[in-house]
């Protein structure tokens, strides 16, 4: 037997699925910012209804789109039960986006459960179809859907850069990248030596470089270091002093893709600049007030930096301050 799609019906379940998939984004986002419990709860039980209705109907119209030569009927009694496990999963799936944390346990736990839910949507909704000879499935190509179900549940809060990344994502990207450095750069050793010199030299190249996102203390509390996903590190804690200098080297080298961390090298003796940075970051644990304070006076600065520090100095200077219409901000 062949069977056929209907190109039309094909076509609204994609539209369907865009539609829900916009719902999802702004319900999770919805749900995350509600103040209280009730707001919570009104929120997840909306949201489940909507969204579970938007990702069954995708699925139906979907299986009503194919046809065979020979009737086809549907069981109600499953179909239903699809239907209600797409309410009851979708809810499930909004309450955990209602946490701002969540531990690697709870998120792997909620992981496996919203995939197998999403999975016994679609599978009892395939059930449903009355057909004979019965349909059967290939069990590693059903295990492997079953699997990309739960991958893709791990996602939350939509693609929002002010989310802050899982504990599982963290730990698959952590050791993802470890392993994407070639084995002989963990192996380098920083060639500079730990003098006042390199150290102010890399003082300077950090605050000029790198303090926007990092912050000049390497804490990430920035403007920039906030609005990224995933967040810039604080180069003072344990994650980013246990890795190797090589490992140091090869990220400032090469940066890292998907994140905000671009690569500085490539550049006529960049790779001295890097190894002083690296001395620099192993520095940050133990950078005084006055090194910061001195780093502060070398960050980029913009047209209103510059005309407050000429104002101060013209103060300082015993000049008459000049008063200044108020900034226009977007």
């Amino acid at each position: 037997m062949v069977g056929t799609y209907n190109s039309w019906l094909v076509l609204l379940s994609i539209l369907v699925a865009i539609f829900v998939s916009y719902t999802a984004l702004s319900l999770s986002s919805r749900v995350a910012r509600a103040k209280n419990g009730t707001n919570t709860g009104m929120w997840v039980v909306g949201g489940a209804l909507a969204m579970g209705c938007g990702i069954w109907s995708m699925h139906f119209i979907g299986m009503l789109a194919f046809s065979l030569p020979i009737p086809l009927t549907y069981d109600l009694g499953l179909t239903v039960a699809s239907l209600v496990i797409a309410i009851a999963i979708s809810g499930f799936a909004l309450s955990v986006a209602s946490n701002p944390e969540i531990s690697l346990t709870q998120l792997s736990f909620s992981a496996a459960i919203m995939g197998a839910g999403i999975s016994a949507m679609h599978y009892s909704g395939m059930a449903a179809i009355d057909l004979v000879p019965m349909i059967t499935y290939e069990p590693l190509i059903m295990a492997a859907s079953i699997a990309i179900a739960i991958g893709a549940s791990i996602l939350h809060n939509g693609l929002s850069a002010r989310a802050t990344p899982t504990a599982l994502e963290a730990f698959f990207a952590q050791h993802a990248h470890r392993l994407s450095i070639p084995s002989d750069a963990r192996k380098m050793h920083d060639p500079m030596p730990a003098s006042d010199e390199n150290l102010k030299a890399a003082r300077a190249h950090f605050a000029d470089h790198c303090s926007s996102c990092h912050g000049n203390d390497g804490g990430g509390d920035t403007m920039y270091g906030k609005g990224l996903y995933p967040k810039p590190p604080d180069l003072r804690q344990s994650e980013t002093q246990n890795l190797s200098d090589g490992e140091l080297f090869w990220i400032i080298e090469n940066g890292v893709r998907f994140t905000g961390m671009p690569a500085f090298g490539g550049g006529h003796g960049s790779q001295d600049d890097t190894w002083k940075l690296v001395l620099f970051i192993r520095h940050l644990p133990q950078l005084s007030e006055q090194e910061r304070v001195d780093m502060d006076r070398m960050n980029p600065k913009g047209p209103d930096d510059r005309d407050e520090e000429k104002d101060e100095q013209d103060f300082l200077g015993g000049e008459p301050v000049q008063q200044k219409a108020p900034a226009k901000h977007h």
